[in-house]
């Protein structure tokens, strides 16, 4: 007996792909979706009498829109919706990191400090260091030079500080608080990834196939795995990233009609047996 279901029940949405329509290379995947909802839209045009009355209505387009928001933050998904890939360190691609450090001066056999060690080695030579407060707050700015009472130096991590610092002598708990910059090459403990949204680029188009799992409305037990497949489907640039524990990624596919299909079709909802 042919297999024709009719009557089914969403368990969840698993997983969804964007592809290149030429070449159907992933572009990129998500499998944290979460409240995935279709809405189908479309447009009457109305034939009115002499004073306005609706004679006739006739359907003119098509259109719908998919949403749903992902529940972890996925830097492809972002890139996507930034209209750019993400970046991975390597020694041919460099990326430059911020870096910010509090720094306990300590001490040595009674013997205050009079060097720090920076975990990374600054991009560009430190110009400013701060001498802070237990709260965070900026007590002195030292600059860098040559003038060894007063000036600190740096030669790659280390940092040599004045001798006669204009705030009084540092203690083994004085803090410092320094920012710079340093740059990954994708070697070991130096990887990083990074993704740029540019004003000038925005999402590509593509095929989404948004896998669906059902379950028999009779035997929940029994499962299908099937497919929702936009065939013209356009990733919006609109969305909104809360940086917080309960992120909700929140993404938008437009879903047009595939304008060279001879059916001009929006979407197909496939459920193999």
């Amino acid at each position: 007996m042919a297999f024709n279901k009719d009557n089914l029940i969403i368990d969840r949405a698993i997983k969804g792909s964007m592809k290149n329509k030429t070449t159907s290379a992933v572009l990129w995947t998500v499998d944290q979706i979460k409240d995935p909802s279709i809405e189908c839209a479309g447009e009457t045009v109305y034939a009115l009498d002499s004073v306005g009355a609706k004679i006739a209505g006739f359907e003119r387009s098509k259109d719908c829109t998919l949403t749903f928001s992902n529940s972890v933050f996925n830097l492809s998904l972002a890139a996507a919706q930034f209209g750019s890939t993400k970046s991975v360190a390597s020694s041919s691609n460099l990326i430059t990191v911020p870096k910010y450090e509090t720094i306990v001066l300590g001490a040595v056999g009674g013997t205050v400090n009079d060097t720090i060690t920076l975990e990374e080695t600054p991009k560009t030579a430190l110009t400013k260091i701060y001498k802070i407060d237990t709260d965070g707050s900026i007590l002195e700015e030292i600059v860098v030079g040559v003038t060894a009472t007063t000036q600190f130096s740096i030669t790659e991590k280390i940092i040599t500080l004045p001798t006669t610092p204009v705030s009084g002598a540092y203690t083994a708990t004085t803090r410092f608080g320094i920012w710079y910059d340093y740059e990954c090459s994708g070697s070991e403990g130096l990887g990083a990834v990074k993704v740029s949204n540019n004003a000038s680029e925005f999402p590509a188009s593509g095929i989404f196939e948004l896998e669906v799992l059902f379950a028999d409305i009779c035997d929940p037990s029994t499962k299908y795995h099937g497919f929702v497949v936009f065939g013209n489907a356009k990733l919006s640039s609109s969305t909104t990233i809360n940086l917080t524990t309960e992120i909700q990624q929140n993404v938008q596919i437009d879903c047009m009609q595939d304008y060279c299909d001879a059916e001009r079709t929006l979407f197909d909802i496939i459920v193999p047996e």
